[in-house]
């Protein structure tokens, strides 16, 4: 088991003390040209995504765009808020990207440890929250000597836990993106498309966790495809079946995840289990299409009476859903709902 650490004599620093808080070189994706990382022009877009290491695209260098330099920090303002990345190299960057440069010069280990306290922060950012105007003033607390940052603590710390960082980045596309023409797209409710029922509503203190095989627990949480635990099943209450949508209609409102495993939930989820037979691929498709309406419950607003009425915009053909399209794009994309994500996000 790790060492616990001590934290008792940790001082708070605001972010705009240690680091130049500048805005990204703020590009849109569709403008850029798509490419393969073994080509010599090219480049990183780092996006708002929370996952690998923010990067959705590698994209051929143009003169025209100064890049993020290397060996800062990048941090999202707005989307998935405060998903924060070291980026070892130079990076084009979308919109709300913020990158940090340090004040006074630091080894990446120090730069790796800060971006892990940055982003326990996002829970500040719950409902909608954006972190645009106040991520200068953002507090973390810090190994601290004499009132000052213990620079060679952190350091330390994480030079014998990790080596050679950049280990997260995949190729996010191979081949140049493809690109979905949604003019002839149409709106179908929720409730048109899947029978809609609310979960099982147990709580967490009351079921068994286990290591051992049994069923995922889902919550609330954006994180880990939505779950939170793996319980022991009840005798006498048999799970839901893979092949669901789960949808939190509060706490992380629209945190929304196709479920492949057996499953319980917690409070405020909704499941949703299509009314025809659906690929995997068109269920991923259309997570990300309801998990892209989320700004409309911010400021606390639920979505359990709305939740059958939400409308989604999908690729359609004689008037229907066109639920082959939908698959065969997904099955072109590496990592299908952030690259979808993207693509879509003018």
């Amino acid at each position: 088991m790790p060492e616990a650490i001590d934290t008792s004599n940790w001082q708070y620093f605001s972010i705009g003390e240690l680091f130049n808080v500048i805005y990204g070189v703020n590009l849109e994706l569709v403008h850029l040209e798509a490419t393969t990382p073994s080509d010599p022009d090219a480049i990183r877009f780092v996006s708002r995504t929370e996952h690998n290491n923010g990067v959705s695209a590698f994209v051929k260098k143009c003169t025209l765009y100064l890049p993020n330099p290397a060996n800062t920090i990048s941090v999202a303002g707005g989307g998935s808020v405060l998903a924060t990345f070291l980026q070892t190299t130079e990076y084009y960057s979308g919109r709300d990207i913020y990158y940090l440069q340090p004040k006074q010069a630091v080894s990446n280990a120090v730069l790796l440890f800060i971006t892990t306290l940055i982003r326990r922060e996002k829970y500040r950012f719950n409902y909608g929250r954006q972190a645009n105007k106040s991520l200068k003033a953002l507090p973390i607390k810090l190994p601290a000597v004499g009132g000052v940052p213990d620079w060679q603590y952190m350091h330390t710390l994480i030079a014998t836990h990790t080596h050679n960082y950049d280990y997260a980045v995949r190729p996010a596309r191979n081949l140049p993106a493809p690109q979905l023409a949604t003019a002839d797209w149409q709106y179908y409710e929720l409730g048109d498309l899947f029978t809609i029922s609310y979960g099982n509503s147990f709580e967490l203190i009351n079921l068994v966790e286990t290591k051992q095989s049994g069923v995922v627990y889902i919550s609330r949480t954006e994180k880990n495809n939505g779950a939170s635990a793996t319980v022991a099943a009840l005798p006498d209450i048999e799970p839901f079946a893979p092949g669901a949508i789960t949808v939190a209609v509060s706490g992380s409102v629209l945190s929304t995840f196709l479920q492949t495993k057996p499953f319980y939930t917690g409070f405020h989820i909704m499941v949703l289990r299509p009314k025809e037979p659906l690929s995997k691929s068109a269920l991923l498709f259309i997570t990300t299409l309801i998990r892209r309406e989320k700004y409309r419950f911010n400021y606390g607003r639920q979505a359990n009476k709305s939740l059958k009425a939400l409308k989604i915009r999908l690729p359609t053909v004689a008037g229907c859903p066109d639920w082959a399209t939908m698959t065969a794009f997904m099955q072109t994309l590496p990592f299908s709902s952030q690259a979808i994500d993207t693509l879509i996000d003018q």
